[in-house]
């Protein structure tokens, strides 16, 4: 039987570019569950009349070349500030091991080199990416599971498939269902069932005359930093709070020995809030809370409590 490739060992690794596109050695790597990020030639169809007797397509030229794809991966106590600070533009650092690493939003959003590699059984199966930035980011954990991120990126270009190589993974452990704390919101504590935080970045594409590839993709429109959360109905609190214009600050811990992953929100408002009730059992609501900022607020942010004195390293 041939050989043929697997998703066995498949995993990525980065590195931070100083400019934009300009490949650097990647150093940092990461488990994945799944990885789609791919680049396609587009193939457009010419626009003239002038077809064959046959009146078949006679002709087509290239389009853009694009870079887009997502990848999911479990969410580590360390080894994930790059992309965090990719997804959101800044990170400061304080203490003395464990460090406070604060992620926090900033228009300038950094670029990474990344590199795919796709599994084995067949050779040259690494492709690497430059030019990656993120477009959204997606944080999730459920009663009963571990933390997991997915990731939207885009980019400029890649190399062709080139040589495998090998995964040098830090030593973060998972966040898991059983690390969460209580949500915060207006002085009061709730136990949830499932969370998402979600940043999104509206990066688009920069497409100019004498290139396919992208410029440095730009924000589009306005931000947003949300967090989505699943709870058993104890009372109508949030409920009030979503009639009312209730504003407040929203957090949700997960702590691990000294490890901690601390997820916020600034003035935060409830912009959608749903309970149905459809069945004899429990009723279950789904509330969506919006970080805004201001001078002083930054609408939303992450900070990780770890071993890392960079706060982008693995």
């Amino acid at each position: 039987m041939s050989a043929v490739l697997t998703g066995h060992g498949a995993f990525i690794k980065l590195g931070k570019e100083s400019t934009y596109a300009a490949a650097v050695s990647t150093t940092i790597s990461n488990r994945i569950n799944s990885v789609s990020i791919q680049k396609v030639q587009e193939r457009n169809q010419k626009a003239n009349l002038s077809v064959p007797a046959s009146g078949v397509l006679g002709g087509l030229y290239d389009g853009f070349l694009t870079v887009e794809g997502s990848v999911e991966m479990p969410v580590m106590y360390q080894g994930l500030g790059l992309l965090f600070e990719m997804a959101l533009g800044n990170v400061t650092n304080s203490g003395a091991g464990p460090f406070d690493n604060v992620y926090e939003p900033d228009l300038s959003l950094p670029s990474a080199t990344l590199e795919v590699q796709r599994g084995t059984g067949i050779t040259n199966q690494m492709e690497r990416f430059t030019g990656i930035k993120v477009s959204s980011l997606a944080i999730s954990c459920e009663a009963g599971g571990e933390m997991t991120a997915s990731i939207d990126f885009i980019g400029k270009t890649s190399q062709a498939r080139a040589a495998n190589i090998s995964s040098s993974f830090g030593t973060g452990t998972s966040v898991l269902h059983f690390h969460a704390g209580q949500l915060s919101f207006n002085a009061t504590n709730y136990d949830v069932r499932s969370f998402t935080f979600t940043v999104t970045n509206n990066l688009e594409r920069r497409d100019l005359l004498g290139h396919k590839e992208t410029a440095e993709p730009a924000v589009g429109d306005v931000r947003t930093i949300t967090l989505e959360a699943t709870l058993d109905i104890e009372n109508d609190t949030l409920q009030t709070a979503f009639i009312n214009g209730t504003q407040s600050d929203v957090r949700l811990e997960f702590t691990s020995g000294a490890d901690r992953m601390i997820f916020d929100l600034t003035n935060a408002l409830i912009t959608e809030h749903s309970d149905p009730v459809t069945a004899f059992g429990r009723v279950e609501r789904t509330v969506t809370f919006t970080g805004l900022a201001d001078s002083s607020n930054v609408g939303g942010k992450i900070t990780c409590v770890n071993d890392d004195a960079t706060g982008i390293d693995n």
